[in-house]
């Protein structure tokens, strides 16, 4: 917006004659007329010449900043508003009413961040620009502060989601996308019923209303999600309300996957039970069969054998087998050179194998893995590539050590979707 002041006083104007025409003049001068303008302006106001220095400071402004007009007028805009420069005032006079430009300022109280508002007067082809300052600097602390509160919501490993009040979605982290495969924009807004069963909402609803009578701060449940693929993820939430000031409701909580606390609750019971075996135990052979069941059950193996070694004969013999009915239950010893059993037990490495994988593990007998035949049996040294079917592990003492006295040496056949284990080793009998 352009604005023009007029000239001197016309001929015939009463109310100035010729000896008080100078004075006129002085206050019609574009900094007394600017001055008087940002006066009257009930906000911080500074006004600012072509060159962007200060031309004009109200009180208002020299309060903010805790600077005096003598010390701001003449020094460049952008000393006190650092942000600031030609081409974004330029653009905020050009755009519409309600655009500001925020800047961090400087002043003798501290710092702090103000939003402004330019408007472009003329006079005498000179420009000048007006700006009226809010300080904003609490709101742009808590904006940081929010900003800074997303981000670890997005980072946490843990699901974080809010609710109203009749337990519509209304936001949700990305560690929720992950764990549920559902993507964000096709639960925002929709009921939690496509993630939890009507009995795990008819209990959250009884909680929640227990902490809105004030008889409970959190509440939590253990239950399982749905996930976008039909499956079910065990998981336990905690969460808790808070109030809006129209008088509803909000729900805001964690989730988190105990998946793995589960597993590690079946490992421990299964280890508890194999202990009470194991203290009952009188033969090697009845020691081996409770071993490998435990594997099988532990480490979630369809089949799992052991092996001791016998150092009369030098050979490694199959002692017990677990899964499959025995499928794979064999009298035939491993002898030295003979597969990979014996190179694992004799070379202590740890031997990956993948789900297409077919074994030669001993002599003259093979382990199918999967229905495919890959070529003969790895040679010694060349390691197989990445593909996690199966693990053979060896002993950690000394090859000479391992072939003088007894050991055991395990082999392990994975589900083609379960992770990788270590599911058995050659170590010192006892």
């Amino acid at each position: 917006m352009e604005k023009s002041a007029g000239g001197p006083p016309q001929d015939g104007d009463s109310s100035t004659d010729d000896t008080d025409r100078p004075a006129a003049d002085a206050r019609q001068s574009p900094p007394a007329l600017l001055e008087t303008l940002a006066a009257r302006v009930p906000e911080p106001t500074v006004v600012v010449g072509p060159d962007l220095d200060i031309v004009v400071a109200n009180d208002r402004l020299t309060d903010l900043v805790g600077l005096s007009p003598s010390v701001l007028v003449g020094e460049p805009v952008t000393w006190l508003f650092p942000s600031l420069s030609q081409t974004a005032i330029e653009e905020n006079c050009r755009a519409e009413t309600g655009e500001y430009l925020r800047s961090p300022r400087d002043g003798a109280d501290g710092d702090g961040w103000v939003e402004l508002a330019f408007d472009e007067h003329r006079w005498d082809d000179r420009t000048y620009y007006v700006g009226v300052a809010h300080d904003v600097t609490d709101r742009h602390e808590r904006e940081q502060m929010l900003e800074q509160y997303e981000r670890i919501v997005e980072t946490i490993e843990d699901g974080v989601y809010t609710l109203d009040e009749a337990f519509t979605i209304q936001t949700v982290n990305s560690a929720v996308e992950s764990m549920t495969g559902h993507a964000a924009e096709d639960l925002v807004g929709e009921s939690a019923m496509v993630l939890a069963d009507e009995s795990t909402l008819e209990e959250a609803a009884r909680l929640a209303e227990e902490m809105q009578f004030g008889d409970r701060e959190v509440g939590t449940l253990t239950t399982e999600l749905t996930t976008a693929d039909g499956g079910t993820l065990p998981v336990e939430t905690r969460f808790t309300t808070y109030d809006l000031d129209d008088g509803r409701f909000r729900q805001v909580g964690v989730v988190r996957d105990i998946s793995e606390r589960r597993r590690l609750e079946r490992t421990l019971a299964a280890l508890h039970d194999a202990t009470r075996y194991l203290l009952r135990a009188e033969t090697k052979s009845e020691v081996a069969e409770h071993i490998v069941a435990t594997a099988t059950d532990v480490l979630d193996l369809p089949e799992a054998s052991m092996f001791l070694f016998h150092p009369g004969e030098n050979v490694l013999k199959q002692t017990a087998v677990s899964g499959h009915d025995g499928e794979h239950a064999t009298t035939r010893p491993v002898t030295p050179d003979s597969g990979l059993i014996w190179d694992t037990f004799v070379d202590n490495e740890q031997v990956s194998f993948g789900p297409d994988s077919d074994l030669e593990l001993g002599g003259t007998d093979r382990y199918r893995v999967d229905g495919h035949r890959p070529p003969a049996r790895r040679p010694r040294g060349v390691p197989r590539p990445d593909r996690r079917g199966g693990r053979l592990a060896g002993p950690r003492d000394d090859r000479a050590a391992r072939c003088q006295r007894p050991g055991r040496a395990g082999q392990g056949r994975p589900r083609a979707d379960a992770p990788p284990a270590r599911v058995g080793a050659p170590v010192p009998e006892p």
